[in-house]
């Protein structure tokens, strides 16, 4: 029996000390933990900081191909534009284009008969003239 009231002396006096060491080696372990999870999260940002660089610069790299896309189809599109009033606009200028032509030749017509009149006119005075136009056949 004093046996039993010595083992539950010395359990209540080394019990409490036995509680304060698991204590401390919970703290330690959750200090450890704490500290794993700071590395963890440091390693994630890190990461997530990485990522987001070249997610940034493939964005910029995409942007810059979308504005050449861009571009090109503006370019494009001003041909098929001119190309349709072209198209419209083709009879129309066919027609004017013709109509500057025949406008052209009677100029070109009148002034060679005008030219005609005046060298007839000038054949009356000078006789070496008039022999030249009745070779011709112009007189």
């Amino acid at each position: 029996m004093l046996l039993k009231k010595t083992l539950v002396l010395a359990l209540g006096l080394l019990l409490p000390l036995l509680l304060s060491a698991e204590e401390i080696s919970n703290r330690v372990l959750l200090e450890r933990m704490d500290q794993r999870f700071a590395q963890m999260d440091q390693r994630f940002d890190a990461l997530q900081k990485q990522l987001d660089r070249r997610f940034t610069a493939v964005q910029l790299q995409m942007d810059q191909r979308f504005e050449q896309v861009q571009e090109q189809i503006e370019f494009i599109h001003q041909l098929l534009v001119a190309l349709f009033v072209m198209t419209l606009g083709a009879p129309f200028l066919v027609e004017f284009l013709r109509n500057r032509r025949e406008k052209r030749e009677q100029e070109t017509l009148e002034q060679v008969r005008m030219l005609f009149v005046a060298m007839r006119e000038e054949a009356v005075h000078d006789e070496r003239l008039r022999h030249m136009l009745e070779s011709a056949k112009i007189l």
